[in-house]
């Protein structure tokens, strides 16, 4: 029997007992067929590697045995990892809920028992489900769940349990809590498994207490132990781009993030621990948006070392990975991006470009602030956007919206930056910059030389101004002005002053920054693909325009939001982003 015979039949009783593995439900047996995990299986395949390679058969070993290598060191058994993902506030139901059931001070108040359960660490011994309202039974569930997953087949499947809204240490601390609690119940007296939690930032208050929050976190005993249970105490940390832009606007929010993952990077290096930053960017500029290799190049240095996470989301996909060839040549810039970014730090910028970067970041988040507070925005909004036929639209993986409209807050990221691009405002992904670029010239700058000096030679600015280029090239005030013209009032005509003067001083500060005459003039391809799209793009916003002028009058009418839909759909393909 010839070598590679040997090999072949060999490997066809490796597909068996993997088969074997992949679909058994239950706790594999030791005699059973099935490999008893990834490891093992990846151990097999080294030995038969290395014996045929002593014997003569190096080609085979390669070309035969390595992909199937390179596969299990790859995916394991598992192919991706799962995240979860829940909202602090439904944690704090949840432990809330759990506690009325331990033996605690009754007379102490919610908050008390709280820090009561998380100081000593008193994990219940028996969970009533039945006594849990709806939301937090789901919530304990959920860990349950985990936690049986976990038991059976290690935490290989599982990537990190995220938490939205994380405002504080303390709900990193109850998650933590939470988990040890399903745990426990499940397998008394074992140790906790490593379950990945990552405190997402979101807000721009989030974001300027992150480094303090994790600090608190490391400086946690109990919590730290936990990070280091292999030995090298691990940490992610979300920072999220979508919601910090609609709380503070463009200029603000960029900054925010930029300092956040300096602060978080310079604690966690001060206490060693391996810091991985999670970006929830989306596709839209908006939402972190742009070229994926130009955003990594700009991040700090000491924020990345090697690692990065980031989010692929909606259209993103398909533009980045239904094409084999285009897949390969983003994941080789994504690699290129976070090597150089790694390997090639850029030098510490300018002591006067940080703080021209805040006094602008300030400006701009006050400017930002005043357009959102205006007593009359969210009815502009309404009517200005197609944001109710947003909302009613069969897709997204949550509610549109927490609850009833009544504020900024209420509205979720995805939805509010999509209406403002169907409307050609696109609106998050400019708005402020004017104002704050503006005042600091003014003020600091009157012949443009330091911010030039930021845009040539500081990573973080140029992605930041040349994002900015790309969506003022993209939003067309003409019919954004005919979306304005659906909010008949005093307000409606005030704020479309504010939006159509700033997009003015934010186009007029980008061209002087960038010694330009006109937008993408240094990237023209991309300014005529802007333009060469724009004909066929446009008469669908003017067909939209008059179905949502027709639906105030008749609101109940299938048939005209059915074309409000098909309008939706045909502006977002003709401008390759929903938001």
């Amino acid at each position: 029997m010839s070598r590679f015979e040997a090999c072949r039949r060999f490997l066809k009783v490796v597909e068996y007992r993997l088969e074997q593995t992949l679909a058994a439900e239950v706790a594999v047996e030791q005699d059973m067929a099935g490999f008893q995990s990834a490891e093992e299986f990846r151990e097999y395949l080294s030995i038969l590697s290395r014996s045929i390679t002593a014997n003569r058969g190096r080609v085979i070993a390669e070309e035969v045995l390595q992909p199937w290598i390179d596969l299990v060191d790859t995916f394991g058994f598992h192919f991706a990892k799962l995240d979860i993902r829940q909202n602090s506030n439904l944690h704090q139901k949840c432990i809330s809920e759990i506690c009325e059931q331990l033996d605690l001070p009754k007379k102490s108040s919610d908050q008390d028992r709280i820090d009561a359960a998380l100081d000593t660490y008193q994990l219940p011994e028996a969970v009533d489900l039945e006594r849990l309202s709806p939301e937090a039974r789901e919530v304990f569930q959920t860990f349950q769940l985990l936690a049986e997953e976990v038991s059976r087949w290690g935490t290989g499947p599982l990537g990190g349990y995220v938490i939205s809204m994380t405002h504080s240490a303390r709900d990193v601390r109850i998650v933590h809590w939470l988990w040890g609690a399903a745990w426990n119940l499940l397998r008394p007296g074992d140790p906790l498994p490593h379950l990945p939690i990552a405190p997402l930032f979101e807000t721009i208050d989030d974001l300027q207490n992150a480094p303090r929050i994790m600090g608190e976190l490391f400086s946690d005993e109990r919590y730290f132990q936990y990070l280091s249970q292999d030995g090298t105490p691990r940490q992610m940390a979300m920072v999220g781009y979508s919601d910090s832009t609609k709380d503070g606007g463009y200029l603000s929010a960029c900054w925010e993030l930029h300092q956040a993952q300096e602060e978080l990077a310079r604690i966690a290096g001060q206490l060693h621990v391996e810091l991985t930053i999670f970006h929830g960017r989306g596709g839209a500029l908006g939402r972190g948006g742009g070229p994926a290799a130009r955003a990594i190049r700009s991040l700090p240095s000491a924020a990345v070392r090697g690692r990065l996470r980031v989010t692929e989301q909606g259209e993103v996909l398909a533009e980045r990975y239904d094409d084999p060839q285009i897949a390969y040549r983003h994941l080789e810039q994504l690699v290129n991006a976070t090597l150089l970014v790694s390997a090639q730090p850029a030098p510490d910028p300018d002591p006067s470009w940080i703080d021209a970067m805040t006094k602008m970041a300030e400006r701009s988040f006050r400017h930002y602030r005043q357009l959102v507070q205006h007593p009359g925005f969210i009815d502009y909004f309404n009517l200005a956007t197609p944001i109710n036929e947003i909302e009613s639209l069969p897709i997204g993986s949550r509610p549109a919206r927490r609850g009833e409209r009544k504020s900024l807050g209420d509205l979720r990221a995805i939805p509010w930056t999509f209406a403002w691009t169907q409307s050609r405002h696109i609106l998050p992904a400019w708005f402020g910059l004017g104002t704050g670029v503006r005042e600091f010239v003014d003020e600091h700058d009157p012949d443009w030389s330091r911010l030039r000096s930021m845009y040539n030679d500081w990573p973080m600015f140029r992605a930041l101004i040349d994002n900015a280029e790309l969506a003022l090239a993209k939003a067309d005030m003409g019919i954004a002005h005919n979306y304005a013209a659906l909010v008949q009032t005093t307000e409606g005509e005030e704020i479309w002053k504010m939006i159509s003067d700033e997009f003015e001083r934010s186009r007029g500060g980008v061209l002087m920054i960038t010694s330009q005459n006109s937008l993408m003039e240094q990237t023209d391809w991309l300014g005529r693909s802007i333009q060469d799209r724009n004909p066929y793009v446009d008469p669908l916003n003017f067909a939209q325009i008059v179905l949502l002028e027709r639906r105030l009058d008749d609101d109940q009418n299938p048939e005209i939001l059915d074309l409000i839909r098909l309008t939706i759909q045909g502006v977002a393909s003709g401008l390759r982003t929903t938001g």
